[in-house]
Parts: C-alpha cells; sequence; structure tokens
C-alpha cells in the first residue's frame, strides 16, 4: 500500500514516513526482553523490508532473523513455518525442559502446542487474507 500510494505521490514520501513513525514497532523494541525470530521477504512490497531490519536492529533481546530474497508478503512459505516450529521447540526445552507442562490445572505438551500454534496462525492467516 505504501509503494503504491508513493508512486503516485511521490513528493510525499517524507510525510508519509513521518506519518508511519507513530505506529511503528521501533519505538517498543528497544524495550523488548524476549528471544524473537524475525523473518522478512526482500520482494514484501506490504511490509517492506527496511522496516523489519529496522525493528530488528533495535530489537533489545535476544533476536535471530530469517532472510528470504525471493519471496514476497508469503516470506518463507511452508519452509518458514518449518523454521519457526523448530525455534519454538529450542524455545519450549531450553525454558521448559520436559515434553509437558501444566498450565490453567491442564497438561500441555509441544505437540498440543505446535497444534494450537498451527490453527491460530492458520486462522490469522485465512482473515488476513
Amino acid at each position: 500500500e505504501i509503494v503504491q500510494y508513493l508512486r503516485v505521490h511521490r513528493d510525499q514520501e517524507e510525510q508519509v514516513f513521518k506519518t508511519l513513525a507513530y505506529f511503528d514497532g521501533i519505538n517498543f523494541a528497544t524495550r523488548a526482553k524476549a528471544e524473537a525470530l524475525f523473518s522478512t521477504a526482500l520482494m514484501d512490497e506490504t511490509c517492506p523490508p527496511s522496516t523489519v531490519f529496522a525493528a530488528y536492529n533495535y530489537w533489545a533481546g535476544k533476536k535471530s532473523i530469517k532472510v528470504y530474497p525471493y519471496n514476497e508478503h508469503d516470506g518463507g512459505g511452508i519452509h518458514h513455518q518449518y523454521h519457526k516450529i523448530n525455534y519454538l521447540r529450542n524455545l519450549w526445552f531450553k525454558y521448559f525442559q520436559k515434553p509437558s507442562f501444566n498450565i490453567f490445572g491442564k497438561q500441555l505438551s509441544f505437540r498440543d502446542f505446535i497444534f494450537h500454534y498451527l490453527l491460530l496462525t492458520c486462522l490469522i492467516d485465512c482473515h488476513i487474507a
């Protein structure tokens, strides 16, 4: 959307980025403490890579990034889904150090956690698309 707008309103670039600064995640990234996995697709016109790199560079917590040079807004597609699951698995065993834990009185296994994660991801992706 930004790219399409600026194609027509080239003289508005400074004002567009000044306005976007109010909503930019960079403002919160410097206070982050959680580990984070970032990803960006270099052909993405919806979430320009420069904005992802900016948030990544300001992120105060431990971080890693996956860059997909030939993808658009789909990011890394199924390849990145696998990467996210592996990332979550590593965090799970790093912090919980066991195959399951008790949450809200229910035993939750890593398999159940991933199922709910994928279900939620699918619902969000379907809603956005």
